[in-house]
């Protein structure tokens, strides 16, 4: 996450108004779990996270949304259907591919039904 000094080193590059997105449900409801892992793929996928809100129900439940140069991720989770619902929005199509592949590999998001 970059701090709010910092700035991306990059370059403005046009791209066309096409927006990809993909969506899950994955049986981890762990809020630590899932932000560790979630973030760590996001990195791995070269997406550039400017930020991350989380918010941590009362009772239980947890909703995170990573803010990213390409669009966002967010993850609800059901604790008491054990099972959390993951949603990518990215104008990259590669690097959405790429995190499809990784979550789709990971052995802490198991894809569910």
């Amino acid at each position: 996450m970059l701090s709010k000094e910092e700035s991306l080193d990059v370059s403005y590059v046009e791209v066309p108004a096409r927006m990809n997105s993909w969506e899950c449900w994955i049986d981890n409801t762990e809020p630590s779990s899932l932000e560790d892992t979630l973030h760590a793929i996001l990195l791995k996928s070269d997406f550039s996270v400017l930020d991350t809100l989380v918010h941590h129900f009362p009772v239980k439940g947890y909703t995170a949304i990573w803010l990213l140069a390409e669009s966002h991720l967010a993850v609800h989770t059901f604790p008491e259907s054990q099972k959390s619902y993951l949603q990518i929005s990215s104008c990259n199509a590669t690097k959405l591919e790429v995190f499809k592949t990784l979550v789709s590999a990971s052995v802490d998001l198991n894809i569910i039904q």
